[in-house]
């Protein structure tokens, strides 16, 4: 049996870790005993791994260098034969072990985009590069979306192969009903449902701007919390922008919605939006090229636009008619082209190419 070890910053829920959870449940654990590393502790809003079949380690130290040699030790001990990295710390330890474990990364983001954005163009461009830099020493890079593999070429004149991200609809449970009039929501009123951080590269700014034009019959409902949330409070001018905060089952408000909605104005792979139509929920989302890429499994189920007309989406909402056979078409593309299971079986194929070419 192969030793895999998974290495991530932490465990906080997000997609990176949602990811890294549906690929570890789905893993063939006949052939692959896999370990799970997180390079430091995370107290609030984790995501709970004890109930999958893999050994857990979190590293519990505050100081770095502590943190990284720790992981080492870790890394020295198990002896994996394939190590597969998520981004940031864990893919620079990945690239500096030296034990002959294969190397593998998932690619989350455009680096020339998502950290420019959170860093500001000086420090994100120095991070961006050395992110790339790690990103050619790896035995196997995988962009998480085509999106991500073509920007990268575009910027970088580099290609990566990818494996499209894909979600658990069986993590999408209903635990509690929540009736629409406990929001003070009407059971004719039509509801716009965003799910996700409150950064500005995922602009619901835009989305309050559009909402405080539409009559209050349109509701948007925002479930997430982040640095953006008290700004966006703010902005909202009616009492048609509903803030739920951070919920640990969102299904529980996506379930209350006719509609997923985003404005983001970069994605790897949006999986919210993915789990949305999951629970049969079709998206209305910005023109960027992750959410083409997701509107080519489901040319009809799915609307885009533009982010430079605040009008072309206020007239999409007020055109917008519910139609179940719609709402069951993107359900289904979400269970037969997105699901969790496709992806694991790409990366374990990934794996045997990795060991085999290892092995000759």
């Amino acid at each position: 049996m192969r030793k895999v070890l998974y290495l991530i910053n932490s465990l906080k829920n997000g997609g990176p870790v949602n990811m890294l959870y549906s690929l570890c449940k789905y893993l063939d654990n006949t052939q692959y005993k896999i370990y799970v590393m997180a390079l430091k502790k995370c107290d609030i809003n984790a995501r709970d791994f004890s109930n999958l079949n893999c050994e857990l380690i979190i590293i519990n130290e505050n100081n770095k260098l502590k943190r990284i040699n720790k992981a080492f030790e870790e890394i020295k001990r198990i002896s994996p034969d394939i190590i597969h990295s998520h981004g940031g710390l864990a893919d620079w330890i990945n690239v500096h072990t030296k034990n002959g474990s294969k190397k593998i990364t998932t690619i989350h983001c455009d680096p020339d985009i998502d950290l420019i954005m959170k860093y500001g163009k000086v420090k994100g461009t120095i991070v961006a590069n050395i992110f790339l830099h790690n990103l050619k020493r790896m035995d196997c890079p995988i962009a998480c979306s085509e999106t991500i593999s073509n920007k990268i070429y575009e910027n970088r004149k580099v290609k990566f192969d990818y494996i499209r991200n894909g979600i658990d609809p069986t993590m999408l449970v209903v635990n509690k009903s929540i009736k629409r009039s406990e929001l003070k929501i009407e059971e004719s009123d039509t509801v716009y449902a965003f799910c996700g951080y409150l950064s500005k590269r995922k602009n619901v700014k835009f989305l309050i701007e559009v909402f405080n034009t539409l009559p209050n019959n349109y509701k948007l409902l925002v479930i997430g919390d982040g640095d953006e949330l008290v700004a966006l409070k703010t902005s909202a001018k009616k009492d048609n922008v509903i803030f739920v905060g951070k919920v640990s089952t969102p299904a529980n408000y996506l379930q209350l919605s006719d509609y997923f909605i985003s404005a983001s104005l970069s994605e790897g792979l949006p999986m919210a939006v993915m789990e949305g139509m999951a629970l049969g929920l079709p998206p209305v989302l910005s023109r960027i090229d992750s959410h083409i890429e997701v509107k080519k499994c489901c040319e009809e189920g799915i609307e885009l636009f533009d982010l430079d007309n605040v009008d072309d989406l206020s007239t999409i909402i007020k055109n917008k008619v519910k139609d179940d056979k719609i709402n069951s078409l993107v359900k289904n593309c979400a269970y037969n082209y997105l699901h969790a299971k496709r992806m694991a079986l790409e990366y374990q194929e990934k794996y045997k190419d990795l060991i085999r070419n290892g092995d000759q």
